[in-house]
């Protein structure tokens, strides 16, 4: 299961190398102010059936660099707990638009009609007044906007089986994530992205998309882009934070 789950700023800046317990996600209503929100699948002309599994852990927000194992913790939810294994994507925490291995860009793309920025910012906007991305934009007419980042000659993407990030907008609104592959299909969930920072939990290895009438599950060392579309044409804002990828065992 996909999930989302809401943090304090006070809480979300936390080492994420630890061994964790695995969580299961409870119902939705029995969540009340920590509910767990669920992406929608098939968003954007692709049909998913968003058959997710998993969920937010209790780890936060991460270190800077790439990481694994260490530390250990009492279990939550059923079962043994398990070992999640982290590779940090970008914390931002260096200023830049270049991410820590494999060294990919975030950039901005949109329809050509408005007027899009794309910023490193530092401040109370941010995760702990730390480092965050924004962009923000206005004017668009067409398809709209978009932020990414290549992942392609990240090798070892395929050894993990959740991507993991921090989100906030200024206002309200529906974000589209999206998954590119080498081999064609574009693996697509909607989320609502609310305007304080919320973390967000997707099952890469779980993840499908209906082809033709046939199933397709992800495979997540084919993939190479990771894309957050703004669709609806009112003004845009958005801030994104510690991108990771995550193994479980």
């Amino acid at each position: 299961m996909a999930a989302v789950r809401r943090r304090s700023r006070a809480t979300a800046r936390r080492g994420l190398s630890v061994v964790v317990g695995l969580v299961v996600a409870p119902s939705l209503a029995a969540c009340g102010d920590r509910e767990l929100l669920v992406f929608d699948a098939g968003v954007g002309g692709q049909d998913g059936d968003g058959t997710g599994g998993g969920g937010s852990s209790s780890g936060g927000r991460a270190s800077g660099g790439a990481s694994s194992g260490g530390g250990s913790s009492a279990g939550g939810g059923a079962g043994a707990p398990t070992t999640e294994l982290v590779h940090v994507l970008d914390t931002f925490e260096d200023g830049n638009t270049l991410s820590n291995e494999p060294g990919g860009w975030w950039y901005i793309i949109n329809d050509g009609a408005g007027q899009q920025e794309l910023t490193v910012v530092q401040g109370p906007e941010c995760l702990e007044r730390g480092f965050c991305l924004r962009t923000v934009g206005a004017g668009f007419e067409g398809w709209g906007a978009a932020l990414g980042v290549g992942i392609d000659g990240f090798y070892e993407r395929g050894a993990y089986d959740t991507v993991r990030f921090f989100a906030r907008a200024g206002t309200p609104r529906a974000v589209s994530f999206q998954m590119l592959t080498h081999s064609g299909p574009r693996f697509i969930r909607s989320l609502e992205v609310g305007t304080e920072w919320s973390e967000y939990s997707l099952r890469l290895d779980q993840e499908t998309v209906n082809v033709d009438g046939a199933t397709v599950h992800l495979d997540v060392a084919d993939l190479y882009e990771l894309q957050w579309f703004f669709f609806v044409p009112e003004p845009f804002e958005f801030w994104i934070d510690d991108v990771t990828f995550l193994r479980h065992e």
